[in-house]
């Protein structure tokens, strides 16, 4: 068993080796990300057609909540309801007032899909941000809103490669360190 656990090891690590190759090659002709802000109201997703997205949300100065009573507030939320699926909480993330990344993440698909599920609560059992209930959560009238980062890389990813939007995902989450969201998939 040995023998073939080696055997395996050595193929997974030069399959994967290429693709880190493949990855860093995208990355560095890659384009700056774009913004936009955005809230559970927005409705123009006509922008978000793309496919292989890359993209981060980010807490806006005066957000309302420090990235430690998030993390406070979201873990509870998850602990209460069993039904929403919101994501892993980073609280060693958090890092007091510092840290403003809230959540990295990826999609192969049609992005304004994935956008969708961030803001709106089309499907409770998919693990996403669930913004339009974070004013429940966080018991509060105010509209939410988060800055967008997202850039596409549908002109250098073929569908058959996908993983290499994985690895580009998470080496950005290990340099950004969101405070929401779990690496890797």
């Amino acid at each position: 068993m040995k023998d073939k656990l080696t055997d395996g090891f050595k193929e997974f690590s030069k399959e994967y080796t290429s693709k880190l190759k493949e990855a860093e090659k995208i990355i560095s002709s890659m384009e700056d990300f774009s913004m936009q802000t955005i809230n559970s109201s927005h409705t123009n997703f006509s922008i978000f057609d793309q496919k292989h997205v890359l993209y981060y949300f980010e807490l806006p100065k005066g957000f309302g909540f420090s990235p430690n009573e998030i993390c406070s507030v979201i873990s509870k939320e998850k602990e209460d309801n069993k039904t929403l699926k919101l994501p892993k909480v980073n609280a060693s993330n958090a890092n007091g007032e510092k840290n403003r990344i809230l959540y990295v993440g990826k999609s192969s698909g049609k992005f304004s899909t994935r956008l969708k599920q961030h803001l709106f609560n089309n499907s409770k059992s998919t693990y996403a941000l669930h913004l339009s209930e974070w004013q429940r959560i966080f018991n509060t009238e105010k509209e939410l809103n988060l800055n967008l980062y997202f850039v596409s890389f549908s002109d250098k990813i073929k569908e058959a490669n996908k993983d290499v939007l994985e690895i580009i995902e998470t080496s950005l989450h290990y340099q950004l360190k969101p405070i929401l969201g779990r690496t890797g998939h």
